[in-house]
């Protein structure tokens, strides 16, 4: 899930197993919602998938 940092649900992927592809296609969700000034709070379950270069890559 992505929150804003007052708590509303931006948005949130569901799959029936961990994959590159729910990460990222839920922070470019995510980054099209929001202006640039606003504050994202991500939860995650800190599977191998958020630890890949191309995510790391994308939050930067």
């Amino acid at each position: 899930m992505i929150f804003t940092n007052s708590g509303e649900i931006i948005t949130y992927t569901i799959g029936y197993r961990p994959t590159y592809s729910l990460v990222s296609e839920m922070l470019e969700k995510a980054l099209e919602k929001l202006p640039e000034e606003r504050q994202l709070l991500m939860h995650s379950d800190q599977g191998g998938h958020y630890q890949m270069k191309q995510y790391r890559h994308a939050l930067a």
